[in-house]
């Protein structure tokens, strides 16, 4: 094969919207692969997929030993892709949505021998379009190689007896691999072509990624506990991918292709409709000129059972661009609250569980931060505690209150915490 692209189908979980994403793969012109044991290839087989779709490992391949389920590991799949003896890989997370027009690896291969891609946040795939421009920069999701990236990568990833705990579903291997890519001269970017439909995620803790941050602050570049590597990991990403905005422009403006995929709600319209037409009125009363569509139907749609602010800000920066920080923030926290208080109040609690992290972010907020960015990062840790976990952290509110500069601002910071009052 000249090229493929290797996944991992998790059959347990979301596999409806995993097999759309796989078959987009195959429409797109890619030769795409899942790596699942005997067990889940035969739950595979039942759903739908093929035998050649397939690629089968034994347990010892999994994490069924470390982690008490059979996730594919990282190294037995990398050297698993070295014998397939492909001019160009892809190794992708299952929920990764491509929207090209044919493979991509012409123009992934010019730029370096190994990249590590972030992705493009988005709250429905159906809702993208060529300006759609969300990426994700806490993680890595997509690892372009060719031969000589992937001999490289396996060579030194050897090295280190740590490397046999990476697998799939299981959080730090992303950092990991994009470190030692990073390490060696490759490149880190964002992808824009590489969609990722926002949902919550099923681990926070980082604990797992301990075991990486130890090796990765033996270098001079990291230092500190696991929370400080990781936050200046993610700094670095975001660094790269500043630096390399040219090459990723690029693969978008040669790559891009628009989903053909219409959107279809899951939740009452006329609820949706009702909430969609109350935040129309406070648009008018504070005098934002924007007229809502079918977008907010589907960002609220798919916030229906869990809301997720990463994907709030997909919503916010692609529906409300034009809008100050604080006034496009406020409009998106007052939609989620509306839909979450349509049949109860939005309860929530002023205090922190034990062994919240909340006092490490806002320090690194704090002592790394000023201005403008500052303030975006105090609205997504505020908006993230509240909508995801509850917990509602009023000095912080009265931060906003002091920050908001005009009346409209104002009125908006007010109009959120009159919903909250009623909670």
């Amino acid at each position: 094969m000249e090229h493929v692209v290797l996944t991992s189908i998790n059959p347990f979980a979301k596999l409806e919207y995993q097999k759309r994403c796989f078959e987009q793969w195959k429409a797109t012109g890619h030769t795409i692969r899942t790596v699942n044991s005997a067990q889940e290839k035969d739950l595979l087989l039942k759903s739908g997929f093929v035998s050649d779709d397939i690629v089968e490992i034994a347990i010892s391949e999994t994490g069924k030993d470390l982690f008490g389920k059979a996730v594919p590991r990282i190294m037995p799949l990398l050297e698993k892709a070295k014998t397939m003896n492909c001019d160009h890989y892809l190794i992708t997370n299952s929920d990764i949505f491509p929207v090209t027009r044919k493979p991509v690896f012409n123009v992934l291969s010019s730029q370096s021998d190994a990249i590590a891609l972030t992705r493009n946040e988005c709250f429905n795939v159906a809702c993208t379009n060529f300006l759609s421009d969300s990426p994700y920069r806490g993680g890595l999701d997509t690892f372009y190689f060719n031969r000589v990236g992937l001999a490289s990568l396996l060579k030194e990833l050897k090295n280190y007896k740590v490397s046999e705990r990476m697998a799939f579903g299981i959080p730090g291997w992303d950092y990991f691999i994009g470190y030692f890519i990073w390490k060696a001269g490759g490149n880190i970017m964002d992808s824009h072509i590489f969609l990722h439909q926002s949902h919550s995620t099923t681990y926070s803790a980082l604990t797992e990624f301990s075991y990486f941050s130890g090796v990765m602050s033996e270098s001079q570049h990291f230092s500190g506990d696991t929370n400080q590597v990781a936050y200046q990991f993610a700094h670095l990403i975001t660094e790269e991918c500043e630096k390399n905005e040219r090459a990723s422009k690029l693969l978008k403006h040669i790559s891009y292709a628009k989903p053909n995929i219409r959107f279809e709600p899951e939740a009452d319209i006329g609820m949706l409709s009702s909430i969609k037409a109350t935040a129309q009125n406070l648009l008018s009363e504070v005098g934002i000129r924007k007229k809502f569509d079918t977008s907010l139907l589907a960002f609220l749609d798919s916030q229906r059972d869990t809301m997720n602010w990463v994907a709030a800000k997909s919503f916010r920066d692609s529906e409300l661009e034009g809008l100050s920080l604080i006034s496009k923030s406020f409009v998106t926290l007052y939609v989620l609250l509306l839909l979450h208080s349509k049949e109860q109040p939005f309860r929530f609690s002023h205090n922190y569980p034990k062994g919240s992290l909340h006092g490490t972010a806002l320090r690194q907020i704090i002592e790394n931060t000023s201005g403008n960015e500052r303030l975006g990062y105090l609205i997504d840790l505020f908006c993230s505690e509240l909508i995801e976990h509850r917990i509602y952290n009023a000095e912080l509110f009265k931060y906003f209150i002091w920050e908001a500069k005009s009346a409209q601002q104002i009125k908006l910071v007010m109009a959120v915490l009159s919903l909250l009052k009623n909670g």
